[in-house]
């Protein structure tokens, strides 16, 4: 092939090299006039996103050569240390331009060939990211990642001319090489970020952030209103005030409110400093959590990122109070300090929760095929070590469940996956995942252990279930509005069923309480008046006003039947109806491993991002593929997920050997309602739902039950056990006060179809072979 001349020109940076061998690549540092650096291999470093570069015997370098061990693979790879710039060595990543075949550039990033007209005169281009007009280059407006005219300064701080020659793409061993890199923004300056705690029992955080390198468009910083795992606005802004930017002298810079969450800096320079204080004093899985014992850290409601950085790394610096010595538990990356630690991108950075304190830290390993799973948890508390060993030993037994069902664990960035744990009166009990960790706070003692079994059951699951097998309507993740998810009743539904099957089999719950779970599951969607208007995709989309949302007006509770309650339904129903139609060969976890295989697993997307989201669709494809039934798969689909039915539970119950029986047979009911103790009667406190005996016979929220059937009534428990007392279709008389106004009804009760679950044994009955091969695969044991 012919050689083509192609100089390099980074006027920032420094660089000034030439080379005509078409497999040269060059480093975006100070590289001499004349110098060469021959290609012999390229090796990713994807677990620590380094790049090292193993050159042949032709190599020159501007410095000594240095060597370096991938933590990955074991590879001794030569990796430039040279005069790079300060904060951005080499390691972080490689500028490839190079001329290989005729009419074609190779965009770096989303790694696809165009073909183009010839260049006939010099034209200066530097992009990353989507390139997706057809222009040629040097036609038309200027491309809004990348291309240049002139000398004018590109987004990424590249100058490339290209004199007098065809651009042509890399070989086909370097546009794999290109696939693999994380991006090309990773060979910009990072976002860096000091996170200080000069009074920490006030509950505040200092934060000092450096923006470099940056296009001479307004910097647009923006605090989260939403955080991944949540569905709800949060509103983080609330607690961030003294918000001050500077030049890199600091200078003080004219900022702009930009709505609730923003703050927009119109002019500056390329380095732009900025610091605030956050308050914090909310300990749970959402919220921000400081006192001089720790600081519990969601990213979210703590960080100032800003529009159009998102792909750029991100390095987090911690700084104890004075006199204290704490450690960090994270997700993150380590970095080049002990108390530094890096994110690759603002996807990861603000997936990855932070837990600095004194902590309790335990490590496990579990073998996974040919390699090793390695495994934190870090707890804080105020109890003794030794409950902490007693939770380590429940959660391995956990995630070895976990892993069968899949039948390998995730590949976890950073090598490990860390349980962040706080165990603290004044915590909030709550659970969230994120991609290589879990955030689980209760106010229980480490002693009380269903409680964490419970939390680390439901969110190690996530490991799989959302944060690699994700849905569409989530990925990406909006930072900025809430999202509308269709698929909730899968994502989270699913995982609640799977909690209590995993403690199951792994030793860690009898089946009585199982049964106590699945039955109060069962009982929800069987008797929500919810069900009959709202599908439990319509219940999904509802997460963003439910999930932590707060309000001052008083709704219509019975229209909402949580897509946790109702997706563990679906799950059990869609489970016992794959086991009995199989003999117990395929299975819900079955269709688990195979959404993993379609999913979850596929793509070489970067930390943080999910390369092919699912649809409720692809959902009706896997399972028809599974189930080996398209027309089963869509019925299941139409009927329970889009459709507003109940499946038999009865019958599939029945298969693996489970008695459901009436929990009040014969007795009455007048609908599902909440009721207290209220001016010498029991007032009615939930709004009554239509078409229930209640509304039929007049009754409305804040009414006072006097009397029922003739009887007193003064508790919750008397009119309880009256309804009981009741039966369908006999009338049941009725007074009330309403706004001081005495009223008589009638009520004319209906069949109460709530449902108890025995096993057959229990009920004096005998399992058939059959049954009992069928429960077992199911329970485990």
């Amino acid at each position: 092939m012919a050689e083509r001349d192609v100089r390099l020109e980074a006027v920032e940076a420094g660089v000034a090299t030439k080379a005509a061998d078409p497999v040269d690549v060059f480093p975006a540092g100070r590289v001499r006039e004349g110098r060469r650096l021959a290609l012999g291999h390229l090796q990713i470093c994807q677990l620590h996103h380094q790049v090292f570069m193993q050159v042949g015997e032709r190599a020159s370098w501007p410095e000594p050569q240095r060597h370096g061990v991938c933590g990955a693979c074991g590879t001794r790879h030569m990796r430039s240390q040279g005069p790079v710039r300060a904060r951005q060595p080499l390691d972080a990543g490689i500028h490839l331009i190079q001329a290989v075949d005729r009419n074609e550039l190779l965009c770096q990033g989303d790694v696809r060939q165009r073909q183009w007209p010839e260049l006939q005169t010099e034209r200066f281009t530097r992009w990353q990211g989507s390139a997706e007009s057809e222009a040629p280059v040097g036609e038309g407006p200027p491309w809004q990642q990348g291309h240049i005219n002139g000398h004018q300064r590109s987004r990424h701080g590249l100058y490339a001319s290209i004199r007098g020659v065809t651009l042509r793409v890399l070989r086909a061993a370097l546009l794999a090489v290109l696939a693999c890199l994380p991006s090309a923004a990773l060979a910009e300056a990072p976002i860096s970020y000091r996170l200080s705690f000069p009074a920490p029992e006030q509950h505040w955080m200092q934060v000092d952030a450096t923006f470099a390198e940056l296009p001479a468009a307004p910097l647009q910083l923006r605090i989260s209103r939403t955080s991944p795992g949540r569905y709800a606005a949060h509103e983080f802004a609330r607690n961030v005030d003294e918000v001050r930017v500077r030049t890199q002298d600091g200078q003080p810079l004219p900022v702009t409110r930009a709505g609730t969450h923003g703050w927009d800096v119109p002019a500056h320079g390329a380095v732009v400093h900025v610091s605030y204080r956050v308050y914090g004093n909310t300990l749970d899985g959402t919220y921000l959590a400081i006192d001089d014992t720790h600081a519990h850290i969601n990213m979210p409601a703590a960080i100032l990122w800003a529009r159009g950085l998102e792909q750029r790394q991100a390095e987090v610096r911690f700084v104890a109070p004075p006199g204290r010595h704490w450690t960090v538990a994270t997700q993150l990356l380590p970095g080049a300090e002990g108390l530094t630690f890096t994110a690759p991108n603002l996807p990861y950075l603000m997936d990855s929760p932070a837990e600095f304190g004194t902590h309790t830290v335990r490590r496990f390993e579990v073998p996974d095929g040919a390699r090793t799973a390695s495994f934190r948890l870090a707890v804080h508390h105020d109890g003794p070590d030794d409950a902490v060993a007693d939770l380590q030993a429940d959660v391995e037994k956990l995630v070895r469940e976990a892993r069968a069902v899949f039948g390998g664990f995730p590949a976890f960035e950073g090598g490990s996956y860390t349980f962040l744990a706080d165990a603290l009166p004044w915590s909030r009990g709550d659970g969230m995942e994120h991609r290589n960790s879990t955030v689980i706070t209760s106010a229980a003692a480490l002693v009380e252990r269903w409680t964490w079994r419970d939390l680390v059951a439901h969110e190690f699951f996530h490991a799989w279930n959302v944060e690699r097998i994700r849905p569409r309507s989530l990925e990406p993740f909006n930072l900025e509005e809430v999202s509308l998810p269709t698929e909730l009743w899968l994502a989270e539904g699913f995982n609640n069923y799977y909690g209590p099957l995993l403690q199951h089999r792994a030793g860690l719950m009898t089946t009585a309480s199982l049964l106590d779970r699945l039955q109060e599951a069962v009982n929800a969607v069987l008797t929500s008046p919810g069900r009959r208007t709202r599908s439990v995709e319509d219940m999904s989309r509802l997460a963003a006003l439910v999930d932590g949302a707060t309000r001052s007006d008083r709704g219509p509770d019975y229209a909402y039947l949580s897509y946790y309650t109702w997706g563990s339904a679906i799950g059990l129903a869609l489970d016992l109806a794959l086991r009995d139609r199989s003999d117990g060969a395929i299975t819900l976890d079955t269709f688990m491993r195979e959404l993993w295989l379609r999913f979850g697993q596929p793509g070489n997307a970067p930390p943080g991002v999910v390369a092919r989201p699912y649809t409720t669709d692809d959902v009706e494809s896997t399972l028809a593929t599974v189930s080996g039934d398209a027309a089963f798969a869509h019925a299941f689909i139409a009927e329970y997920v889009r459709g507003h039915g109940a499946p038999d539970f009865t019958g599939l119950l029945t298969a693996v050997g489970l008695r459901p029986r009436l929990a009040r047979p014969g007795g009455g009911t007048i609908g599902p309602l909440s009721l207290d103790s209220r001016e010498g009667g029991v007032r009615i406190s939930s709004a009554v739902a239509p078409g229930t005996p209640a509304a039929e016979g007049g009754l409305s929220q804040d009414d006072i039950l006097l009397t029922l059937a003739g009887r007193r009534m003064t508790t919750p428990e008397e009119v309880e056990a009256a309804l009981a007392a009741s039966r369908p279709g006999i009338a049941l008389p009725v007074t009330f006060r309403r706004r001081g106004v005495e009223r008589r009804a009638t009520l004319r009760p209906e069949a109460d179809p709530t449902l108890t679950l025995v096993t057959d044994e229990a009920a004096g009955g005998t399992l058939s072979p059959r049954q009992q091969r069928l429960r077992a695969g199911w329970l485990g044991r």
